[in-house]
């Protein structure tokens, strides 16, 4: 029982990866040219 994987921590992580990957893309794609 204590060795059981949590699979709901690989969840929240791949969550936070997806977002953060959204969140470049956004930032990356609204940036102005003069910004770059």
């Amino acid at each position: 029982m204590r060795t059981r994987p949590r699979p709901r921590l690989r969840l929240e992580c791949n969550g936070m990866i997806s977002a953060h990957w959204h969140l470049h893309l956004l930032s990356s794609s609204d940036s102005p040219p003069s910004a770059s």
